[in-house]
């Protein structure tokens, strides 16, 4: 289905240009005023207004002449295209006969006026009396060049009367008109949104800068840039909480007192205690019972700091937190004991540690 679309795009695009294959279309279009020229006889607009639809030509329902190079326009509303639209042409509509039978032949034209301005003529068209009704059915396009819509823009379609001489200068009957115009709406602006920032680095103690960008969405079409949205900065520095270091043991093995970090109490006790077996000659013996990995803050990672130190001569900070340094660091234990060093203090780890 794309590789269709696709293939009709460059089909359109080749014929008849970008903007075109884009565009929107009016609905018909009929007369509300009359306009500039006023040469034909007949009531105006308001006798071929009626639509192509239903066209009459029948007597009093139409303008006529058989004068040379006479012309009569007619308004066209265009509040139902978009102002700031681009306008690509105008079809002119018109329903037509001779006026009488055994006068056919009479010639005319239609033609554009735009902002004031007459467009050339159509192709000539050749009437015919037929049954008396409308015998002929014209429409024919005319550039616009792209001209910009806004509220002071006008447009009129009209006719001439063409030949100088019979059968061409046979009187013509004009019944109905109407107009269909192809036109670009304006593009509809797009502001600009941020992206969310970097990702977080939740490692204490570190300063560090986060970007954002202004493409979530990208500004398009005049909308609004980031500049004056959440601050308007595509980068911040963020600094992390200070590194921990846990307050000295009481006995017992009971941590009391508090750590400040951002300026918050830190209670200790009312961390998970650590697990004390037995004593050798007065001294206690930990034993790890807990799992731990990077990002975990428990009391135990205090004492695993403590295990590294003796060890493998771990120099890194003694406190609660298990970080960068730690999972290095437990990645070397690991190592040197015979074990995968994937930085995780597991059972087997464990069983290590408690040996």
């Amino acid at each position: 289905m794309k590789k269709i679309f696709f293939v009709l795009f460059v089909l359109c695009f080749a014929l008849v240009g970008v903007n075109v294959c884009f565009a929107d279309t009016t609905s018909q279009l009929s007369p509300v005023g009359n306009g500039f020229y006023q040469d034909w006889s007949g009531s105006g607009y308001t006798v071929i207004s009626e639509g192509m639809g239903s066209p009459s030509c029948t007597s009093g329902n139409y303008i006529n002449t058989s004068g040379p190079n006479k012309h009569s326009s007619f308004t066209i509303d265009l509040s139902s295209i978009p102002d700031g639209s681009s306008i690509a042409s105008v079809n002119v509509l018109a329903a037509d006969r001779s006026y009488s039978s055994g006068n056919d032949g009479g010639t005319y034209a239609a033609f554009v006026r735009l902002n004031g301005s007459d467009g050339v003529d159509s192709s000539i068209y050749t009437t015919s009396y037929g049954s008396g009704d409308c015998s002929g059915s014209r429409n024919d396009s005319f550039s616009a060049g792209g001209v910009t819509k806004d509220d002071t823009t006008t447009l009129e379609i009209g006719v001439v009367k063409l030949g100088s001489s019979n059968p061409a200068k046979y009187s013509v009957v004009v019944g109905a008109m109407a107009a269909i115009i192809t036109y670009t709406p304006p593009a509809t602006p797009v502001d600009g949104g941020w992206t969310a920032w970097d990702p977080v680095d939740s490692s204490c103690g570190l300063s560090y800068t986060q970007t954002r960008s202004c493409t979530n969405p990208t500004p398009a079409d005049g909308g609004a840039d980031c500049s004056l949205l959440d601050g308007g900065n595509t980068s911040r520095t963020v600094t992390n909480d200070a590194c921990v270091v846990a307050p000295p043991r009481q006995g017992g093995g009971q941590y009391i007192g508090t750590l400040t970090q951002t300026q918050a109490q830190l209670q200790l006790q009312s961390q998970p205690q650590p697990q004390l077996v037995g004593q050798v000659l007065g001294v206690s013996v930990f034993k790890f019972n807990n799992d731990l990995w990077y990002g975990k803050n428990h009391n135990d990672v205090m004492e695993l700091h403590k295990k590294l130190q003796t060890e493998i001569g771990y120099v890194g900070p003694v406190s609660i937190y298990f970080r960068k340094l730690t999972e290095n660091a437990v990645r070397e234990y690991q190592t040197a004991h015979n074990l995968v060093p994937d930085g995780i203090v597991g059972p087997l780890t464990r069983a290590e540690l408690n040996k």
